[in-house]
């Protein structure tokens, strides 16, 4: 099997698996390599870095890295649009600079929404958030923080939704985490497309939309992933073979609420992975 999975987290950002328990289900399951890609941090693929040699598995250097895109919409309808970064070189000082700003203003955003949510009437701190999880306190360790207070589950995304979407956008541009990603000597990919719509029309992103992005320098579009439905993966298909666009794919794995319930699920190719791996050397 020439399998691999280009996308998945950590407890380092909104997961819970750790980097070893995340190579190790890939060694299981006969994957070739996979990709850590913890937004906004790598500090879990540098500690899986340390260990993957021992599980035969080849672990990429990457992160997902949460961005704004001026008229266009993501996650829920909010402002946030990720980008996934393969092949940055980990120690580079332009990786450390944006994960520095990027780790600053989740934690700023965090506690803008803590507090409006605390003035709501829920039990919620930062530092609540940050017992939860001390190394992000993203959207879903929120989540997971108002589930503890006592919180019906059912009820949590619509509490937690519209508060965050009105504390963002993050400070940084999608052509700039592009930038910064070709900076950091890494492949900058467009990360589940399906959920980027026109602002105003709701329309799903199209060729002029996917053009800015290619005259930015986007190197590729993650098609294989659970959250684009067979129509949405032909429609992006097509367009990166418009553009001349390698197509990545990946699980997205969280492991938030039990055991492993997606992973290595993509059909995600080893020739998939060396296309990304080939582009990445004009960046180093």
């Amino acid at each position: 099997m020439n399998k691999v999975d280009l996308h998945m987290h950590t407890f380092y950002s909104d997961g819970k698996a750790s980097p070893k328990e995340l190579l190790t289900q890939a060694r299981d399951i006969g994957l070739k390599a996979i990709a850590i890609s913890d937004h906004e941090t790598t500090r879990g693929n540098k500690e899986g870095q340390l260990i993957a040699s021992d599980y035969g598995v080849e672990l990429v250097p990457a992160i997902e890295v949460t961005c704004h895109w001026d008229g266009f919409t993501g996650h829920g309808n909010g402002p946030d649009i990720d980008v996934l970064g393969y092949f940055v070189d980990l120690e580079s000082d332009a990786l450390a600079r944006l994960e520095a700003s990027q780790q600053a203003n989740i934690k700023e955003r965090a506690v803008r929404v803590c507090k409006v949510l605390e003035s709501e009437g829920y039990n919620i701190t930062i530092e609540d958030v940050m017992e939860i999880n001390p190394y992000f306190p993203g959207f879903m360790p929120i989540y997971y923080t108002l589930e503890k207070s006592g919180v019906a589950s059912q009820d949590i995304f619509n509490i937690l939704e519209p508060s965050w979407h009105r504390s963002g956008p993050l400070d940084i541009s999608i052509t700039e985490v592009i930038g910064a990603i070709h900076e950091a000597g890494g492949v900058a990919v467009l990360a589940h497309p399906s959920i980027i719509k026109r602002e105003r029309s709701g329309v799903l992103l199209a060729e002029r939309g996917l053009m800015q992005l290619a005259r930015a320098g986007l190197d590729a579009i993650e098609v294989l992933h659970y959250r684009l439905d067979d129509r949405q993966r032909q429609h992006f298909s097509r367009l990166a073979k418009a553009f001349n666009l390698p197509i990545t794919g990946g699980s997205d794995e969280h492991r938030g609420f039990g055991e492993f319930s997606r992973f290595g699920s993509e059909d995600v190719s080893l020739e998939m992975l060396d296309k990304i791996r080939e582009l990445s050397q004009k960046y180093n």
